[in-house]
């Protein structure tokens, strides 16, 4: 396998950087309204059996707001 060039992988890297950014901000705004949801009246009045995927990210949304300055 050839290696790249050290300006190609730069290149690569400036071409990618955008998408990342847009993809992190995605997931902030995902993160936000899933908090607002559960955080809700609506949302405390939901049950387990009502909305199965609702309860789990009751129970795991502080985890996903542990990992995601990770990925920043």
């Amino acid at each position: 396998m050839q290696q790249l060039a050290p300006k190609t992988r730069l290149i690569r890297l400036v071409r990618i950087l955008p998408w990342l950014h847009f993809l992190a901000a995605v997931l902030v705004f995902i993160l936000t309204a899933l908090y607002s949801t559960v955080d809700s009246e609506l949302g405390r009045a939901i049950s387990a059996g009502e909305s199965p995927f609702f309860a789990w990210i009751c129970s795991h949304l502080p985890v996903l707001f542990a990992v995601g300055p990770v990925f920043f």
